[in-house]
């Protein structure tokens, strides 16, 4: 409004910005997926809020299903960090994505 009179606001890396994260990943049904990608996202400090994953439509040997996952509080840059390696993995078979969660604040809910 004045900005001769403030001082110029810091402005934090999108690394980061701190929020809940949606994450999304395709990947292989098949034993030990799952706690592949909770290692990964540990190994980064991400702790998981919720999980949710569907049944295959079809029962096929290459069956492929989404998991989605969402985390408490956390970094940007530990959520890419943790989706690259995810990515890189020989079960992911498309790209993973995230979407930051923007709570309400406390004085209006």
């Amino acid at each position: 409004l004045w900005p001769d009179l403030t001082d110029p606001a810091d402005q934090l890396s999108v690394e980061s910005v701190t929020s809940r994260y949606y994450i999304r990943v395709t990947v292989d049904d098949r034993p030990g997926v799952f706690a592949r990608i909770s290692s990964i996202l540990g190994d980064r400090g991400i702790s998981i809020s919720s999980v949710l994953q569907k049944e295959p439509e079809e029962e096929t040997e290459n069956r492929a299903v989404p998991v989605v996952i969402t985390t408490h509080l956390t970094t940007e840059g530990r959520v890419v960090s943790a989706l690259e390696e995810i990515d890189s993995e020989s079960f992911c078979a498309k790209p993973g994505i995230y979407i930051n969660i923007i709570d309400e604040h406390e004085e209006s809910i």
